[in-house]
């Protein structure tokens, strides 16, 4: 079950939003959906690369996040360049 308000965000993904790293792995040791979009579909990687999170952004990837090619375009957009990076090595890695 996935507990949403009415535009879709979950805890997981405003955890990611407010970069709260500690909230962000206790939701996935517990079984939140890594990939889980909101309305305008969004997910939890491209949320915390927005935000500038690095280690955030780091512990997604380790758990299998999608959505590399939009939280790049988002990273690149608010000038978060080790996110840039980080994402750019994540891709050539698979």
């Amino acid at each position: 079950m996935i507990f949403a308000n009415e535009d879709g965000f979950t805890a997981l993904l405003l955890a990611c939003f407010f970069g709260h790293i500690d909230i962000v792995a206790a939701l996935l040791d517990a079984g939140a959906d890594v990939n889980q979009v909101e309305r305008k579909c969004n997910n939890a990687l491209c949320y915390a690369s927005g935000k500038g999170g690095v280690e955030v952004v780091q512990l997604l990837l380790a758990r299998g996040a999608n959505g590399i090619p939009q939280a790049l375009a988002v990273a690149t957009f608010k000038g978060h360049r080790a996110i840039v990076d980080i994402l750019m090595t994540s891709c050539s890695m698979k």
